[in-house]
């Protein structure tokens, strides 16, 4: 299992805060995004653009299942038009936190 969401970069550091089920809040880094072979430079854009789709992951992952399910679902004519159209815009916010720069 991977750490729980939500992440999000700090520079090129990806971290999660979340509350585990026992209720403790817990703030950990999970990774960092770098060239490995060029660590005397600035970092790039394709680096911090790599970070933020790394710390949407968690986020992306919730709204693939959260598709899924809604697809597997009981729902039908306006009741699931109205959950595929909050799904969708839950989906948009998502894909929108892993690419905006």
């Amino acid at each position: 299992m991977h750490t729980p969401g939500p992440w999000h970069e700090d520079g090129l550091s990806i971290i999660a805060d979340y509350t585990a089920e026992n209720g403790n809040r817990h703030h950990c880094h999970v990774a960092d995004v770098t060239n490995r072979n060029e660590i005397n430079r600035a970092p790039s854009m394709e680096e911090y653009a790599n970070a933020r789709l790394i710390a949407a992951a968690p986020d992306l992952l919730n709204e693939l299942k959260a598709g899924i399910e809604l697809e597997a679902g009981d729902l039908v004519g306006a009741e699931f038009k109205k959950a595929r159209n909050a799904w969708l815009r839950s989906a948009r916010a998502a894909i929108e936190k892993a690419t905006k720069p």
